[in-house]
């Protein structure tokens, strides 16, 4: 007989030689059942005996047990609740920040799966802003005062972009706007090319933010304390007015007066004498270099001045050019005078010639 249920059996079971015994025999089933609870990171696996099990769920797994039994392990396995957590960055323009293995640059909101310690992963949310200072200012000085932006000191008119550190680290810029208050330039309304001595020179000054003038120098002066003025010129010399505005800014500007002998005109039918009343040095190829033209008269020196009365260019031989360049700095447009001498063709006598040339772009 076989038995698979558990109880109580006899049987009768013939010997050899024809006897017989009766045999009791008292049945019991083995029956393993296990249950097991796991929890685990997803995308992770949970092992039951040689079962891999990676997703979440109720598993009825049959192994083998040491006494050579099938044992049935229940397996009740969950996914771990993923972690999230968030950040709010700020970082300077230029900068980046690492989030786990991404870098960011940009302003916006990023999500990133972080691998943890042990293999679970975890979701980062980072806000990222951009701190970016942009600053406009907009000021007026006296010509010849400064203006401070941080360390750094303007004191021409135009506009400028400072860099500077803020408080918080991050470079921040500053668009400055300058202008000059005030500021004024002299100019002959009346004169001949040559002036002679006791000549009388008329002289004006037109701005509209002028309040106050005052004409100075080795001169006989018609009215020192207006916009126009006739000076008596005996003598080469300087004559200097200083303006005033409404905001008490001030304003100087010079002229200076050159002095020739008596006027003698050379007759030589050969002899010539050219000096350009402007040209433009921006290395375009036309016009970009300042040159005399003379024939048949000796010339002994050409000196150039600046409006404040300081020689920018001399030379004594008429194929030298000036290329509009003073200590290797470019000149700003604008009027420069000159002083000729040279030798009368005639009688060889030392004469003298001034004016003005106009620098242009």
């Amino acid at each position: 007989n076989f038995y698979s249920s558990s109880g109580i059996y006899s049987d009768t079971i013939t010997l050899a030689g024809g006897c017989k015994k009766l045999v009791i025999t008292q049945l019991s089933i083995t029956s393993i059942i296990d249950s097991v609870s796991a929890a685990i990171c997803q995308g992770d696996s949970f092992m039951v005996g040689t079962i891999a099990h990676q997703q979440q769920g109720v598993f009825n797994d049959t192994l083998t047990s040491v006494s050579g039994c099938d044992s049935v392990v229940i397996a009740t396995i969950s996914f771990t609740q993923l972690a999230i957590d968030s950040n709010d960055l700020t970082i300077c323009k230029g900068d980046s920040v690492g989030v786990g293995t991404n870098f960011y640059s940009s302003s916006g909101i990023y999500s990133d799966t972080i691998t943890l310690a042990g293999g679970c992963k975890k979701i980062t949310i980072t806000q990222l802003s951009i701190t970016s200072i942009i600053d406009s200012v907009s000021a007026t000085i006296c010509q010849g005062d400064s203006f401070i932006v941080g360390t750094i000191v303007h004191q021409q008119q135009g506009i400028f972009n400072d860099t500077l550190t803020s408080v918080s680290g991050c470079d921040s810029v500053v668009v400055l706007n300058l202008n000059w208050n005030l500021s004024t330039s002299i100019s002959i309304t009346s004169s001949a090319d040559t002036v002679y001595v006791g000549d009388t020179l008329q002289l004006s000054c037109s701005n509209p933010q002028a309040v106050n003038y005052y004409w100075f120098g080795n001169s006989s002066f018609s009215n020192q304390y207006s916009a126009n003025t006739n000076a008596i010129i005996n003598f080469a010399q300087w004559i200097y007015l200083s303006i005033t505005n409404i905001n008490g800014c001030k304003a100087i500007d010079s002229i200076y007066i050159f002095i020739s002998e008596e006027p003698v005109v050379d007759t030589c039918d050969d002899a010539m004498l050219f000096i350009p009343n402007a040209f433009t040095p921006n290395n375009d190829g036309i016009n970009d270099f300042f040159k005399i033209a003379v024939a048949n008269i000796q010339m002994n020196s050409f000196k150039l001045f600046n409006r404040w009365g300081e020689q920018i260019f001399e030379t004594s031989n008429p194929d030298f050019s000036w290329n509009g360049n003073f200590k290797n700095i470019k000149c700003p447009i604008g009027t420069y005078f000159y002083l000729l001498q040279y030798q009368n063709c005639l009688d060889d006598r030392k004469r003298y010639k001034l004016g003005n040339i106009t620098l242009l772009n």
